[in-house]
């Protein structure tokens, strides 16, 4: 099945919908977080039930790994403590992120894991994204897969997808992180 999105420019793209893995099942999936090629970003919004936003750092990296979890704002923070603290594997990841979350985790060897439901599942490499916003996100982003490599800039283009999405969630945005393995 392929829907049309609407490019930079006034350009059009035809776009797989089954490219992208979205979390629509639980409806305070409150973050964007993507991942590609030896990097991950993450928003910064957190909103409770009752519509409240806040800012939080929702992504992490040490030597072994890059993390990031959606859900509920504790997974988030534990996800960034261990990580923080020296998680080598994702498997180090599994008893800080809850039945209502999940986590996105990315190795140096560009190998992507996705941690939900108290396992880790290995994720296809190239873009993978959780949370609300990460569909839109990610769209975004195939959409103008051709421009990854230009002098615009590939954290330009993840910054730009950002801004896109939270002109279109009220539960994503607030700023960006951005993490990186050198290649």
């Amino acid at each position: 099945m392929l829907k049309t999105l609407v490019m930079r420019f006034g350009q059009r793209a035809k776009i797989p919908t089954l490219a992208v893995w979205s979390n629509f099942r639980y409806p305070y999936r409150v973050t964007v977080i993507i991942s590609g090629r030896g990097w991950m970003a993450a928003d910064r919004r957190v909103t409770s039930d009752d519509g409240a936003s806040s800012s939080l750092v929702k992504i992490a990296k040490n030597p072994w790994l890059i993390a990031a979890a959606s859900g509920n704002a504790t997974s988030t923070l534990d996800v960034r403590r261990a990580v923080r603290k020296g998680a080598w594997t994702p498997e180090d990841l599994i008893k800080h992120v809850d039945s209502g979350s999940h986590a996105l985790v990315l190795l140096p060897s560009g190998d992507v894991h996705r941690i939900e439901d108290g396992r880790v599942w290995p994720a296809e490499r190239g873009l993978q994204g959780i949370g609300s916003g990460a569909d839109l996100a990610l769209g975004m982003l195939w959409a103008w897969k051709a421009d990854w490599d230009s002098a615009y800039g590939l954290k330009t283009l993840v910054r730009d997808a950002f801004k896109f999405v939270s002109s279109r969630r009220a539960d994503c945005g607030g700023g960006m992180d951005f993490r990186f393995f050198p290649l």
